[in-house]
């Protein structure tokens, strides 16, 4: 999509008085939040996969994270999500914690199990490039009961003929990846037509149908599972530690509890929509699925190096590299005065390889202060390489000029 698009409708007028008014019941407002925070994440991501395909640079998705960050609350910062492709496929636990050989067979089959049921999507190859590093150096999601200490382990809950289980978890520190197997009988659920399943949301005072909480904070959005060829639907939950202006530094070994209450499944057809142009959901699922496990964040293999180069006020303070990811930390000016004068104060940034590749991008969280100036935290895909290119352009076409290149090495 033409991004000239989104600056045509910031300009767009509307006498919202020619419309007639239409008194909806709470429980109508909630489903279409719902239908909206699904349609935007997919639309976000889509739009990323798309980009990615025409050789321009990783465009910014804004991430719709129910009741923490809303669109265009500028002064709290606003996060740019990477791609998250679903599946996930149970692995049996015999002998995993206590071999670590085995574990690496057994969850590289997993993960290109999961690369397979995703050979039809548009980035497929983007998929198999992100989940063979991260499924690498993902651990089992049994591995942490020998691993707790004292921390509530519940890695599989069922009810409704619906079973539910986390099956692999990553964490450097930075990134947080962790995989869900929906397995279920009931006939709700099953039906041929049912391509995924989304987990309802209902947020009132007196209910919370989906809960999820990592190392105490409310991380709280609908969950979207992906039907496989063996008939379980998968997902793949990622979470950013950097998506804030005050990050906390995790050390290694450093526990992160993560916990998460769903009360409600809908199945959905992506090949059918009702009148409206919704796609077509089953009738609702209700019941009670809490998982709760000990997330042990591994930075053995980070390292730091320290950049501090600066480029027309754009300024890259550090990087680094983790076992699976590069992580680089931006100050960046206000864009929105001279000698920028970008109305939005929201340039495009990418980063390249040697090659002049575009990095795959997982993560970015674009923290902006009351004063307009920028923290960029962004993560890549470690792809190896040691020499990469900055690049701050202008949001306005493909022939945009650049603000500002930074060439750097990272360790």
């Amino acid at each position: 999509m033409d991004h000239k698009i989104y600056d045509l409708l910031n300009d767009v007028e509307m006498d919202l008085d020619e419309y007639e008014e239409k008194e909806l019941s709470s429980e109508e407002k909630q489903k279409i939040e719902n239908r909206l925070l699904q349609e935007v994440r997919t639309m976000n991501k889509q739009e990323e996969r798309d980009t990615e395909k025409q050789g321009t640079k990783n465009r910014k998705a804004q991430n719709m994270k129910a009741g923490k960050e809303k669109k265009g609350n500028r002064k709290t910062g606003r996060k740019i999500a990477g791609i998250a492709a679903a599946a996930c496929v149970a692995v049996s636990a015999i002998a995993i914690g206590s071999n670590p050989v085995a574990a690496k067979a057994l969850l590289n089959n997993l993960y290109e199990k999961i690369i397979a049921g995703s050979e039809d999507e548009k980035n497929a190859d983007e998929i198999k490039e992100i989940y063979t590093k991260i499924g690498e150096e993902s651990v089992p999601a049994e591995s942490v009961r020998a691993e707790s200490a004292g921390e509530e382990v519940i890695l599989e809950a069922e009810d409704a003929g619906v079973k539910l289980r986390v099956c692999d978890i990553f964490c450097d520190g930075y990134k947080l990846y962790y995989t869900l197997e929906l397995e279920t009988d009931n006939e709700i659920l099953t039906a041929e037509e049912v391509d995924g399943v989304f987990s309802d949301v209902v947020s009132t005072k007196e209910e919370q149908t989906c809960e999820v909480w990592v190392g105490g904070e409310n991380e709280s959005s609908p969950f979207s599972f992906r039907k496989q060829a063996d008939g379980t639907f998968t997902s793949v939950q990622d979470y950013d530690f950097f998506a804030t202006l005050m990050p906390k530094n995790y050390e290694n070994g450093d526990i992160v509890p993560v916990e998460i209450r769903l009360k409600r499944f809908e199945g959905v057809d992506y090949d059918n929509h009702d009148e409206t142009g919704e796609y077509v959901y089953t009738e609702v699922v209700e019941g009670e699925w809490r998982l709760s496990f000990p997330v042990t964040v591994d930075t053995s293999a980070n390292v730091v190096t320290e950049i501090n180069k600066e480029d027309n006020g754009v300024r890259l303070v550090n990087a680094v590299r983790t076992k699976a990811t590069v992580n680089l930390t931006i100050e960046a000016p206000d864009f929105s005065k001279a000698p920028y004068n970008d109305p939005y104060n929201d340039p495009e940034i990418g980063i390249k390889d040697a090659a002049g590749n575009w990095m795959t991008m997982l993560g970015c969280y674009d923290g902006i202060k009351d004063d307009g100036t920028h923290v960029y935290q962004i993560t890549l895909l470690d792809n190896g390489e040691k020499e990469f290119y900055l690049e701050v352009t202008e949001k306005k076409n493909e022939d945009a000029k650049q603000i500002a290149g930074i060439a750097f090495q990272v360790e």
